[in-house]
């Protein structure tokens, strides 16, 4: 068993991937408690074609997401987000906007992590944290709610921020 621990700046960028049924990186660096895949199973890519996964490991994000049995995929260039995974491991919710994703916890709806839309691909850029604020959208309950614009990115103590606020209306 091998245990990393080093982040280096290519592994703060998830791409938010419905479609994909694992949690995957090329960045062995990020991950804890590796194991080697002996079987090297095969992972098809959307292209047709065929990788084998190398190690196996589990990766908490600087937001505090746990993402378990990760693959490590050498020829991998970005690190990919399995909205299935991460709904089946942590018991969240993904929702799907225009700009934004969200991912929230399911029983207090709290916001763990906000996604950008980019070119077609949601990201969540791991420094990004959400504020230690009880902020989140409440999807059964129409409250007025005070919660911290999108265009805030969720950071704490950044002056930039505007902490601008939307009023949820009943």
């Amino acid at each position: 068993m091998i245990n990393t621990h080093s982040q280096t700046n290519h592994s703060k960028e998830w791409i938010v991937d419905s479609g994909a049924t694992n949690h995957m990186t090329a960045h062995l660096d990020m991950l804890d408690n590796v194991k080697l895949e002996k079987s090297r199973p095969k992972i098809n890519l959307p292209d047709g074609s065929f990788v084998r996964v190398s190690h196996k490991g589990n990766v908490t994000l600087e937001n505090g997401l746990k993402l378990k049995d990760v693959l490590y995929i050498p020829e991998f260039k970005q690190n990919l987000l399995s909205v299935n995974k991460l709904i089946r491991d942590n018991n969240f919710y993904v929702t799907f906007f225009d700009e934004n994703c969200y991912v929230q916890e399911c029983f207090n709806g709290r916001v763990r992590d906000v996604g950008n839309a980019d070119n077609g691909l949601y990201h969540i850029r791991t420094v990004k944290r959400a504020p230690k604020v009880s902020n989140y959208v409440n999807r059964n309950s129409i409250n007025t709610k005070d919660v911290y614009s999108a265009d805030c990115k969720f950071e704490e103590n950044d002056e930039n921020c505007s902490k601008a606020v939307i009023k949820i209306l009943a």
